[in-house]
């Protein structure tokens, strides 16, 4: 319907009234001035509210109903065709998100709550009200134009176009598209209330369309959103549309849990946490109901626990972290044993501090059989994660008085890193090995000294030792040895001081060398390039006298010259001039190498300083040094 409300008597006002939920639209003033009137009706609390008929009969058939389905929803799969774990029913008005509340339902709607409310308690079920979206996107094709295109807006005095379609995506245009496959689909449901008023700690759930009553309810309906986008690069043209709706949504009690889990863990792992939060702060035992919604809702989460391909996600350690704190705070130790039992198939590194925590509700000798399974699938690609893992476990863990249970752990990431075993990866794991560190040799001694193996700690120091390509001395073991002196527990062992003593050779050696400024310009030429252009900069390096050289060539020549240098680290700078075509590229010598090397000369003193501080290696600090200062 097309309301006219302009009049050519200025005397005479013509007006329209909407409610909320009536969709509408105004269209814009061509000419003279329109007031608009924005209000609120309420009803005053004082007013009793007209109550809908009573549909006794209809309550006590609907209970049947409910009591039914539970009992097939527990019997069957749904997946196998049973029946689904939950169901939407649409309401008739609609409601915005502020307003949406049984309370404030309207005539059919508040009739069908009256009944559902009072069917859903004596059938056991749970009832909310919620809105439920849909959200899709779509591939669209332009079909042609009506009569308005290259006009900024569409005549209004047209309610289509002249090829007969609606201006859907109501920008004003006038194009005309139809609608290609469906790319992608989102259905939700959020924003959940309960009868009585209260707002459950229930984030958005994920539906299925045969869980809707009828399934095919938004088949007809028009989009509350429509948005369409024409074709960018390689992208064709889309179009966006949401559909909105309030509706009822009922599952048995018995299925509760089941249908919070089926909805993912971003569901699941919040609503965990606030249900321990809440039975911690209540002070109630483990048989309080608090208590057991969380413990049943953790044995639904690990029966679905995502597999191994959804180990390698960012974000899969913090899931497991979570979960561990949440179990941790229930002590729910048959919950977490639950978890150590899938734990070496879904690992990712990151969950080595709060599992160490969480595992000391659990006997030693469980938690050390899992970490066992856990290094042997790991240590090959991981070891650095899996030695900080071990120490963890033995600083923090369970192993206080037992620390001989994590032996056989150890005793396989030393032998993985030695080469005396080669353990078989992960199913289904792809992960690169780590590089050897700093810290994973800081980690291995701490965590042997930890767990008191001196086999193992002489074993693992030997090929350390014997290995100076992985094991670095200036990369790796100095700076781990720095790093363990400075633990008063790490000075006096035994492995430590052999590596301080290699490293302490290492950096006197480098510090007894010669160190002299360039004393003309002269440069080494470190250059890999065999090309015209960078062999007659080679000559220009080894030249004694050429202090700056000048290539003038294009753009492509210019650059690889420059990355050539870049490679070499040779002892120049580089600047392009711009004047004249072609540009030049203007090399000046400079003393880099001899910058790098009294800066190595300053840090390798320091270091040999806080090794000898300790006065263990014997002489005073910087004995057989060499000179104090670079020069």
């Amino acid at each position: 319907m097309c309301l006219d409300l302009g009049g050519s008597d200025s005397a005479v006002v013509s007006f329209a009234t909407f409610y909320a939920d009536c969709v509408h639209e105004v269209r814009p003033v061509t000419s003279g001035f329109r007031p608009v009137l924005i209000y609120n009706l309420v009803r005053t609390k004082g007013r009793q509210a007209s109550a809908p008929p009573v549909y006794d009969k209809e309550q006590s058939a609907i209970a049947a109903l409910l009591r039914r389905w539970g009992d097939d929803a527990q019997a069957q799969d749904v997946a196998d065709g049973g029946a689904p774990k939950k169901v939407i029913y649409p309401l008739e008005h609609a409601y915005t998100q502020a307003e949406l509340a049984f309370g404030a339902l309207k005539n059919a709607d508040a009739a069908a709550a009256s009944v559902l409310v009072r069917a859903a308690a004596e059938a056991d079920c749970e009832l909310y009200l919620a809105l439920v979206s849909i959200e899709e996107m779509a591939s669209a094709e332009y079909i042609g134009y009506g009569r308005d295109y290259g006009r900024r807006h569409r005549d209004w005095d047209e309610d289509e176009d002249e090829e007969g379609e609606d201006d859907d995506d109501g920008d004003g245009d006038g194009e005309d598209y139809e609608v290609g496959d469906i790319i992608e689909r989102d259905l939700t449901v959020s924003d959940w209330r309960h009868p009585d008023g209260s707002r459950p700690a229930i984030h958005s759930l994920p539906f299925q369309e045969d869980e809707l009553c009828p399934p095919e309810y938004f088949d007809d309906l028009e989009p509350d959103e429509q948005h369409f986008h024409e074709a960018t690069g390689n992208a064709g043209a889309t179009l966006e549309r949401t559909y909105r709706q309030a509706a009822f949504v009922l599952w048995p009690r018995a299925q509760r849990m089941d249908v919070l889990s089926s909805a993912g863990l971003h569901v699941t792992l919040p609503y965990l946490q606030n249900l321990a939060a809440r039975w911690e702060r209540s002070g109630a035992d483990q048989g309080a109901p608090l208590w057991c919604e969380a413990h049943a809702l953790a044995a639904c989460m690990l029966r679905d626990w995502p597999g191994v391909e959804d180990s390698f996600a960012a974000n899969s350690a913090d899931k497991v972290n979570s979960m561990l704190k949440s179990l941790a705070q229930l002590r729910d130790t048959e919950s977490l044993d639950a978890l150590l039992s899938i734990l070496p198939g879904i690992y990712n590194g990151g969950e080595n501090k709060a599992l160490a925590g969480a595992a000391r509700l659990l006997p030693a000798a469980r938690v050390a059989e899992c970490v066992g399974q856990i290094i042997a699938w790991n240590a090959q690609p991981i070891p650095g994660i899996c030695a900080d893992l071990l120490l963890h476990m033995c600083s923090s863990g369970p192993f206080g008085d037992s620390p001989e249970l994590l032996h056989p752990a150890a005793t396989v990431l030393v032998q993985t890193l030695t080469g005396q075993r080669t353990n078989p990866a992960r199913p289904g794991y792809s992960r690169r090995p780590e590089p050897v560190t700093s810290g994973l040799v800081e980690d291995l001694f701490r965590m042997l000294a930890g767990i008191d193996a001196p086999a193992l700690d002489a074993l693992a120091l030997a090929h350390v030792l014997q290995h100076p390509v992985p094991y670095d001395l200036d990369a790796v073991l100095v700076p781990a040895v720095l790093a363990l002196s400075e633990r008063a527990s790490m000075v006096q062992m035994a492995s430590v001081q052999r590596m301080r003593a290699a490293c302490l050779t290492h950096l006197r050696k480098r510090i007894g060398e010669s160190l002299q400024p360039p004393k003309d310009f002269a440069r080494a030429n470190s250059l890999r390039c065999a090309c015209r252009d960078c062999a007659e900069l080679g000559r220009f390096l080894e030249d004694p006298q050429r202090e700056r050289c000048v290539l003038k060539a294009g753009q492509a020549v210019r650059g690889h010259v420059e990355d050539s240098i870049r490679t070499a680290a040779c002892d120049l700078d580089c600047e392009t001039s711009q004047v004249g075509r072609p540009y030049s590229l203007i090399c000046t010598k400079n003393q880099a190498s001899y910058q790098r090397g009294a800066q190595q000369r300053m840090d390798d003193l320091r270091k040999c300083a806080r090794m000898e501080a300790d006065g263990t290696n014997g002489g005073p600090a910087g004995e057989g040094a060499g000179p104090s200062n670079p020069d």
